[in-house]
């Protein structure tokens, strides 16, 4: 009998989330004053780059960024050319000055070097491997073939997931600058590497992503103490498609740092917990035999159906108009699987049922600002703008819809 899926690392991600939300505060309430705020993207036009000397805990950072928001204080949000968010309170700000040069991220050559330096800094053991694909840069210590291979993974994965979502309403742009990966050997290294970075990890997590650093971290899951390593592309497929769980925990990781960089999120902006892991749930179904496609795109996701219907049949999910606005019940071990189950459902009943009017929403929510919490009102508000504001005839429906999907 397949096991129910665990809490993953993205109930880790809104309570850091909201830690940081908290623990910025003086911040936030300075930002909405803020005196200068920087495009999410920029393209073609120079954008200023400054060097920056600051209190970071115990040790000093030095380092080159672009100035995301300026707070009337002097409180800055910082983009690093590594793609790392740093937020630096006035009291913690010693050097500030301009750089010699406009801003731009590190090539792929630079941000690999720059991940070789983390994964060393971290303990985690070499020697490393840097591989670099169209869009990702994956440093490894796991070896080249796997690292290879999940660069194909997510090259199509990237390329499923903006023909999709296509569209005049949501306009998605390419990543401005390679992704980062880290792909690591093991489970020990993958746990090594995750303290550091994130904290102590639930055993069963196998992938994490982080929108303050924008980093997504796996290790090979072929890797077994009693079996060989793969040899090939081939056996590397085989060895993951015994156990598709694990490599959904794979894809849904790589969603979400597609979905935080192609403009349909924004990184560390207080958007609904729902649609951030109903959008990575999505895509969860893995298609591990198309080169060059993502087919599976849609396709109801197992794992989240049965056990949202067995809830359902036994009244226990979220009115929608309380699951819209929730945090808690994604961080609490207790409430997070029945919660995730809710979130891909509605994600999948609004996709598949209202498609322009998600579009919309979608649109509204890629406008929030960094930092800035919105109100349960505002969020509401949001909602019911795109999908009307008679929550029980949409959960009727909601629901109907579910039961006959269960049934095809």
């Amino acid at each position: 009998m397949r096991r129910a899926r665990p809490t993953r690392a993205a109930e880790n991600r809104v309570a850091r989330r909201r830690f940081l939300l908290t623990a910025s505060a003086g911040l936030c309430a300075a930002l909405r004053r803020s005196t200068r705020a920087a495009p999410a993207v920029f393209g073609e036009e120079e954008v200023s780059a400054e060097r920056f000397r600051f209190r970071d805990g115990v040790q000093t950072r030095t380092l080159v960024a672009r100035v995301l928001i300026e707070a009337a204080d002097g409180g800055v949000l910082l983009e690093s050319r590594d793609q790392r968010y740093w937020v630096v309170q006035p009291d913690e700000l010693l050097e500030r000055r301009a750089a010699d040069a406009p801003f731009a991220y590190f090539d792929a050559k630079s941000l690999g070097a720059a991940l070789q330096r983390e994964a060393a800094e971290a303990g985690v053991r070499p020697p490393f491997d840097v591989v670099a694909t169209r869009r990702y840069v994956i440093c490894t210590n796991a070896g080249s073939r796997y690292a290879e291979w999940c660069g194909a993974l997510f090259e199509r994965l990237m390329a499923g997931f903006t023909t999709h979502w296509r569209s005049r309403v949501l306009r998605l742009h390419r990543p401005p600058a390679p992704l980062p990966a880290i792909v690591l050997a093991d489970r020990s290294e993958f746990d090594r590497y995750a303290e550091t970075l994130v904290g102590r990890l639930d055993p069963n997590v196998h992938g994490f992503y982080s929108p303050v650093t924008n980093r997504m971290v796996l290790y090979d899951l072929t890797a077994s103490p009693n079996e060989p390593p793969a040899r090939s592309w081939a056996d590397i497929t085989r060895k993951l498609a015994a156990d598709p769980f694990n490599i959904s925990t794979v894809v849904h990781e790589a969603t979400h740092q597609i979905a935080f960089n192609s403009g349909m999120h924004r990184r560390l902006a207080d958007t609904p917990p729902w649609l951030v892991e109903g959008m990575a749930m999505y895509f969860e179904t893995p298609d591990l035999n198309s080169r060059n496609g993502w087919r599976t795109i849609g396709r109801p996701n197992p794992w989240r159906l049965r056990p949202f219907l067995a809830a359902a049949r036994r009244g226990r999910i979220l009115p929608l108009e309380d699951f819209v606005t929730a945090q808690e019940v994604f961080a609490d071990p207790q409430t997070a699987p029945l919660a995730y189950a809710q979130a891909w459902a509605l994600t999948y009943f609004l996709i598949k049922t209202a498609r322009n009017d998600m579009l919309r929403y979608l649109r509204t929510l890629s406008r929030y600002a960094p930092l800035i919490e919105r109100s349960d009102e505002q969020k509401r508000k949001d909602f019911t703008a795109a999908f009307g504001t008679d929550f029980a005839a949409l959960q009727r429906s909601f629901l109907a819809y579910m039961s006959k999907l269960a049934m095809r």
